[in-house]
């Protein structure tokens, strides 16, 4: 019993280091589930995370690492959003591309 012990004691030491992710453009509404899948609220996830409560209504709560977001892969870029998902996409703004590349 000793040893599992200290066998338990050892693995419960490692602790899993989680740090943020910097995206280029996060996302900028949350959305339910369940009778709530369909409603979303605005949440800069820049600084905050989603979840929902236990009805499924969505909840927009604070974060020092943020939410979901994506990676912008252009020299000049800029973010835009869809209007009822808050979901990013990334803009090349190169003078040789002018098309909306969506990075899922």
């Amino acid at each position: 019993m000793y040893q599992l012990l200290v066998i338990l004691a050892v693995l419960c030491s490692f602790k899993k280091v989680v740090h943020g992710v910097n995206y280029d453009c996060y996302d900028q509404k949350c959305v339910g589930a369940f009778d709530y899948s369909d409603r979303y609220i605005s949440c800069d996830q820049a600084t905050h995370y989603c979840s929902t409560d236990y009805r499924g209504f969505p909840e927009c709560k604070t974060s020092f690492n943020g939410g979901d977001g994506v990676f912008c892969f252009f020299d000049s870029w800029h973010c835009t959003y869809d209007a009822v998902t808050g979901e990013p996409s990334c803009v090349d703004d190169s003078p040789d591309d002018d098309g909306e590349i969506e990075i899922p």
